[in-house]
């Protein structure tokens, strides 16, 4: 059903808190282009000096295994990833093993590392029992499109061929997610496309896409048209302001992403209208937890493809909206009482993905 533009425009109206905290401590980062790496710099020194807020400001030895392990790329460039599993677990599970969830952690495809995902990871682990890879893909625009998607497509991979490779109780015949929040839902978005496609074997059975890069206004199709205001709308998040479609276009010119490409979006003309595959041995798509700000100015595109995953592609979706909070507000403001709604909302909707 689709949402009325007053249903919509109520959601953009800022929190009290999300005021007061962003007035207290707003969010200053420099323009990424032309220098990224000072752009990457500062980022992480942003982030970095809010890390004794989060739920798990370090790692966790005695509940959290952490090792690194790297998968070969096509061009030789072996993927870092950081395998991360129960300290202990019981018996039933050193036999059965595992389900594995695969993170691709935020950025705009040009800013970020794994660090961005670690607590999340942690946490899974910890609450879930079940393996994390995270992945560190490369990032454009030193490393052109699709190269960072063929990395983490590469590690999915190889889950599914070699398992044991990662970790001896990863069984991604128990269930393989992939998630990620901002630029990292869009890489599980469109992968679980791809493995789909492929008929990886054992399949994606989940994902996980939290404020989502998904649909570029030229990819929007028509019946979702009405539906889609908040890149012209939603003017004041506090975290990335005006992202206008001027402004994102620019970006995927300097990353060298086109808009309609199955790698970059779910909505391009080999993937949409959808099509089913059942009768030729493709799965289902895999069911998905997808978490919205209302503030957002990318609000719309994972709200518009919620409604497609159910009305178009069949697919079981479960919907988590934030209403008056902006783009990655709970990494930016972690205090919140609404960030911590968030956490557990993510370990919840997450447990639902890994329910078989």
């Amino acid at each position: 059903m689709a949402r009325s533009h007053d249903d919509l425009s109520g959601m953009n109206i800022i929190n009290p808190a999300l005021q007061r905290h962003s007035a207290q401590r707003p969010v200053n980062l420099p323009s990424s282009f032309p220098d990224v790496k000072t752009a990457r710099i500062k980022r992480r020194a942003h982030l970095d000096a809010l890390t004794h807020l989060m739920p798990i400001p370090d790692a966790i030895p005695e509940l959290v295994d952490e090792k690194e392990v790297h998968v070969p790329a096509a061009d030789g460039f072996k993927v870092p990833v950081t395998v991360y599993s129960p300290k202990s677990t019981g018996s039933a599970n050193r036999e059965a093993g595992l389900p594995v969830i695969i993170l691709m952690h935020e950025g705009g495809w040009h800013l970020g590392d794994r660090k961005d995902e670690e607590m999340n990871a942690r946490l899974f682990v910890r609450d879930l029992g079940c393996v994390v890879l995270n992945v560190e893909y490369r990032l454009g625009p030193e490393h052109p499109f699709p190269t960072g998607v063929l990395d983490c497509y590469n590690v999915l991979q190889s889950l599914c061929y070699s398992a044991k490779a990662f970790h001896n109780l990863a069984d991604p015949s128990k269930g393989i997610v992939l998630g990620g929040s901002s630029a990292g839902g869009n890489l599980a978005a469109v992968l679980a496309h791809k493995a789909r496609e492929d008929r990886l074997n054992p399949p994606v059975t989940g994902q996980w896409l939290s404020v989502a890069a998904l649909l570029p206004e030229a990819c929007c199709p028509d019946r979702y048209r009405p539906e889609y205001v908040s890149l012209a709308e939603n003017q004041d998040d506090p975290v990335i302001g005006k992202m206008s479609t001027k402004r994102l276009g620019v970006l995927l010119m300097e990353l060298q992403i086109p808009e309609d490409d199955p790698l970059f979006t779910p909505f391009a003309v080999n993937l949409y209208p959808p099509r089913t595959f059942e009768a030729d041995g493709r799965p289902p798509l895999a069911k998905a937890f997808i978490q919205v700000a209302g503030m957002d100015p990318l609000r719309d595109q994972s709200l518009i493809y919620e409604r497609a995953l159910r009305e178009e592609w069949g697919t079981e979706t479960r919907l988590e909206i934030y209403s008056g909070y902006g783009h990655m507000f709970w990494t930016n403001w972690p205090e919140m009482e609404e960030s911590k709604k968030f956490w557990k909302d993510m370990v919840d909707g997450m447990r639902w993905l890994l329910a078989r």
